[in-house]
């Protein structure tokens, strides 16, 4: 049996409630099975007169990433401002993973772009394992001029993926993500009395069945300010090959809408 079996947890009750303890990764907060473990279930041995049986084995249900951002528009084509990442369970774990493997500056690199700019980096709870990641940074943003117009694509920041991890037509297994997740992006954008909206994206929302999972994006704009509110969940550890069609559809969806959707301003 033992030698059939490839990763260790101990289980312990505490008030009747069950936690899953990794003696090996002293960097997960307590109770968090490392995601190598999420294997849906897994056999409980006792060293005594007590049966071994199969237990599932569960994981945490908050996983989210929060960016919220603000930029104001300059006196010439660029917006200027601050950005602060919050990444919690297992989305926060891995950052931290990332951060600890690759580096400071690799990490950096990773959220730049062909159009942003940043300075004063910092970040909070790297080696803090009981408290989400925290990344703030200020940030300059680049937009494209066409005659009187600029052009602003709203998804400056890092996104949760940039390419569809599903590019294959059919799924013969499961699409397994391990853990439910989310990824949410408050977005404002202070035009300075510098230029009048010409044209705004249209408000999409996609969901798939019995909730599973979505995506949305919600724009609203006052005479000075536009605000976006972008949402992807993933609601479920597990996809069957017959949700993969769907699940496939949902990924192209967000992809075409970070890519295409783009603010138009006219300066004043």
């Amino acid at each position: 049996m033992f030698t059939k079996l490839d990763y260790l947890l101990l289980r312990i009750i505490i008030d009747g409630k069950e936690y899953f303890l990794d003696a090996s990764r002293k960097e997960l907060p307590f109770g968090m099975p490392h995601p190598n473990a999420l294997n849906v279930k897994g056999r409980v041995i006792h060293f005594n007169d007590q049966p071994n049986f199969w237990l599932p084995i569960t994981p945490i249900k908050s996983n989210y990433h929060t960016v919220r951002t603000k930029i104001t528009a300059t006196d010439d084509t660029t917006f200027y401002g601050t950005v602060s990442e919050t990444h919690d369970g297992y989305l926060g774990y891995s950052e931290k993973e990332d951060l600890k493997e690759n580096g400071e500056d690799a990490y950096k690199r990773k959220k730049s772009s062909a159009n942003t700019s940043f300075n004063n980096f910092t970040i909070k709870n790297s080696a803090v394992a009981e408290e989400p990641l925290k990344v703030n940074y200020d940030i300059t943003v680049e937009t494209e001029k066409v005659g009187n117009k600029v052009l602003l694509n709203p998804f400056y920041v890092e996104k949760p993926f940039d390419t569809n991890p599903f590019e294959i037509e059919n799924r013969i297994y499961d699409v397994y993500f391990g853990y439910p997740q989310s990824a949410t992006y408050l977005i404002s954008i202070d035009l300075n009395d510098k230029y009048t909206l010409d044209k705004i994206p249209e408000n999409k929302f996609f969901e798939l069945a019995n909730k599973s999972g979505s995506v949305a994006v919600v724009y609203s704009n006052t005479e000075n300010e536009i605000n976006i509110r972008f949402n992807l969940a993933i609601n479920k550890v597990r996809y069957s090959p017959q949700e993969y069609y769907n699940l496939k559809k949902l990924f192209e969806e967000m992809i075409t809408l970070q890519n295409d959707d783009v603010i138009v301003l006219k300066a004043k």
